[in-house]
């Protein structure tokens, strides 16, 4: 019976409506670890604006579940992001940019929960060999050199990748941890698409 109790309330917290979406956001599994789409676009953004960091490099494989076209709930979003992360503030020079993008690239055309995704302009060759893939990334429409130790920038990311996770060991130190991406992504998409 207390189980019973305790699961109407679950239900009632997580079937409160947050938004209302004018289009699905795409978080299918073989997409989000192989690609970018709406959804990881928003999340990176949204990573971005809370934590003040410069970009946001996300695997991929966080990202759990899609949202489709209308009414969104508080549970809805738990099954997209259903970790308890925390949006935390890492240093990376140029270099290690570079190189966490050729780590979460190195798979393709293969999934890969480890794909970064990322709200930097990244031109690349899936074709080249793994290491050899990343031409290109633009950051508010400046190329990084790939070259460079020294500049460094601000990348949020999840706590989880933060500590080195999915082999992402080339973050520097971290400089602030913040919300758990969950909750700062609801207060987002209710922003952005309030419900009518």
């Amino acid at each position: 019976a207390y189980i019973a109790e305790k699961q109407a309330e679950l239900d009632e917290r997580f079937g409160a409506v947050i938004a209302d979406l004018p289009m699905d956001l795409d978080g299918e599994r073989a997409n989000v670890r192989t690609r970018k789409t709406n959804l990881s676009k928003l999340i990176c953004q949204e990573m971005t604006a809370e934590s003040g960091a410069d970009f946001t490099i996300v695997n991929g494989g966080g990202i759990r579940a899609s949202l489709s076209a209308g009414p969104v709930t508080i549970g809805n979003v738990n099954d997209v992001l259903p970790f308890t992360n925390i949006i935390t503030v890492c240093s990376i020079t140029p270099a290690g940019v570079y190189e966490a993008l050729e780590h979460g690239y190195s798979l393709l055309p293969e999934q890969n929960g480890a794909f970064s995704q990322t709200d930097l302009s990244v031109v690349y060759s899936a074709s080249a060999p793994a290491g050899e893939r990343i031409k290109k990334v633009i950051l508010n429409g400046t190329v990084l050199d790939r070259n460079d130790t020294v500049t460094e920038y601000k990348v949020a990311t999840n706590d989880f990748m933060a500590a080195g996770g999915d082999g992402y060991t080339m973050f520097g130190n971290v400089l602030s941890e913040g919300s758990m991406l969950n909750e700062v992504f609801m207060d987002y998409i209710s922003s952005l698409y309030p419900v009518r």
